[in-house]
């Protein structure tokens, strides 16, 4: 959306990647100031390898603060991303140059080119 003015359903794979990420941070690890330290899976949520976990048997105001909670956590995060891509935006533009040209940068041509963004984030 930063760089192309718009959208794009090519996130959706990031999204649900981002959103199971941000509800494991709610439900699974306790890590939310919101909903607190409290783990809402059910028991044998980690039995099932590659599953998604199930929810205990939660009401609707835990439910709702479940979602709140998740949704304040991608918010922020798309915030903060959207923050750096436009901090960072010419080197992101000179990397994507390269990219186009060699179709891989690595080593000392790769530290050259975000050498302005490791700057930035040390002062």
């Amino acid at each position: 959306r930063v760089v192309l003015g718009e959208g794009s359903t090519a996130a959706e794979a990031d999204l649900a990647r981002a959103t199971g990420i941000a509800r494991d941070v709610v439900a699974r690890y306790g890590l939310s100031e919101g909903v607190g330290r409290v783990r809402l899976l059910a028991a044998d949520a980690d039995v099932h390898l590659g599953g998604t976990a199930r929810l205990a048997p939660l009401g609707v105001g835990a439910r709702d603060a479940l979602d709140r909670e998740t949704r304040r956590l991608l918010e922020e995060s798309l915030a903060e991303a959207v923050r750096l891509v436009v901090e960072h935006r010419l080197v992101i533009d000179a990397l994507a140059e390269v990219l186009v040209e060699a179709e891989h940068v690595e080593g000392a041509e790769l530290a050259r080119l975000l050498a302005p963004a490791v700057e930035v984030a040390r002062a």
